[in-house]
């Protein structure tokens, strides 16, 4: 088996630390590859002090200094290690230019898991902590990135925290080492459950609900507005009438991104049981000449025409419009309910969309 740090591809973190880094995404990729190669006891010591001592300050995000940090902690470098933090701990938490991954929340994260880890500065580290929670608290939604810096974060303070945990979900007193699950009651779930703190170590918690709504959710707007409609071949709404079985229909989505910056967005439209897609992907001259009522459908990077979903993926910027577009055809005679279309941006779980459910009718 190859090993993946010194071989195979030009793209292993020790060639990548042997090749200078001029733009901010080359020196992102070297902060991380001079961490992966510390941290598997593979480091050139001679490149990571070079590589700190002239190029830290034009990193161009806080994780990155972060990164470099603990990598000089693993030798113990103190001086070296303390200018790194500094850098990572001040100015702008905003991520690079460009970096389709990054957030704020990503950034602090990163930096508050790293710091713990190299055992610097720990006089800074609880109005980060805090700074964090008041960002994160309110957030129901986390990118993956952001959320593997977050798990992180909460497992390398845990660590330096070790014994154990006092706390009281209700009136229900717990105590107990590492993590604890509790799974909720009915009723809990329901009417809600105090959980209270009265030991010593600070505590990370999260909650999970899983389950099929009794109702369609409502249509939400969080930074994309989504909308749906069935037209008949001649471009008119379909609107209350009954298809017949064997109809081709055409579903509309579009809508418009109104959160700054830009996306990478997938867009869901769940298929009532009573429809099937016959072309996921209209356009181009054949669909200009017999529906140019279409004419303005966005260009996508991908469609998927699944058994029971249609999707597409594109790319949009703040205030962009939005149009995709799929034929499908009634096959199953019944009255069916027709799920919410979905938007959302795939590195920026919190921007989101939802539109509104429907009904369809299909009749012999």
């Amino acid at each position: 088996m190859k090993d993946p740090i010194n071989e195979g591809s030009s793209g292993t973190p020790m060639n990548a630390v042997a090749q200078p880094g001029q733009s901010a995404a080359e020196l992102s990729t070297l902060a991380y590859a001079h961490y992966v190669l510390a941290v598997a006891g593979k480091s050139d010591l001679g490149r990571l002090r070079h590589f700190a001592t002239t190029s830290l300050e034009a990193l161009p995000a806080p994780m990155d200094a972060a990164l470099v940090g603990a990598a000089l902690a693993r030798f113990g470098e103190r001086e070296l290690v303390v200018s790194a933090f500094g850098r990572a701990t001040s100015g702008t938490w905003a991520p690079a230019d460009g970096d389709w991954y990054g957030s704020e929340i990503r950034e602090r994260a990163a930096v508050i898991a790293l710091l713990a880890e190299a055992g610097v500065l720990d006089d800074r580290l609880s109005a980060l902590i805090e700074t964090l929670r008041g960002m994160a608290g309110p957030r129901d939604r986390f990118s993956t990135q952001e959320a593997a810096w977050l798990v992180r974060a909460a497992a390398t303070l845990d660590a330096r925290n070790a014994g154990d945990a006092e706390i009281r979900l209700g009136a229900a007193a717990k105590a107990f080492t590492g993590s604890l699950i509790e799974r909720l009651s009915d009723a809990q779930a329901k009417t809600g459950l105090a959980v209270t703190n009265d030991g010593e170590r600070v505590l990370f918690g999260s909650l999970e609900s899983v389950g099929v709504p009794l109702t369609p959710p409502p249509p939400t707007e969080r930074g994309i507005a989504i909308e749906r409609q069935v037209m008949k071949l001649d471009g008119s709404p379909l609107g209350q009438a009954a298809l017949k079985q064997g109809d081709l229909v055409v579903v509309h989505l579009f809508g418009r991104v109104t959160s700054p910056g830009n996306h990478q967005v997938l867009l869901v439209d769940l298929l009532p049981a009573g429809l099937e897609i016959e072309n996921p992907r209209l356009g181009g001259a054949d669909i200009a000449k017999t529906m140019p009522w279409l004419n303005a459908l966005s260009v996508v990077d991908y469609t998927a025409a699944r058994d029971d979903r249609f999707v597409a993926a594109l790319r949009l910027a703040g205030d962009n419009g939005f149009e995709v577009a799929y034929l499908a055809r009634a096959v199953t005679p019944g009255t069916y309910k027709m799920p919410a279309p979905y938007g959302e941006s795939m590195y920026r779980a919190y921007v989101f969309g939802i539109g509104a459910a429907g009904m369809l009718s299909v009749v012999r």
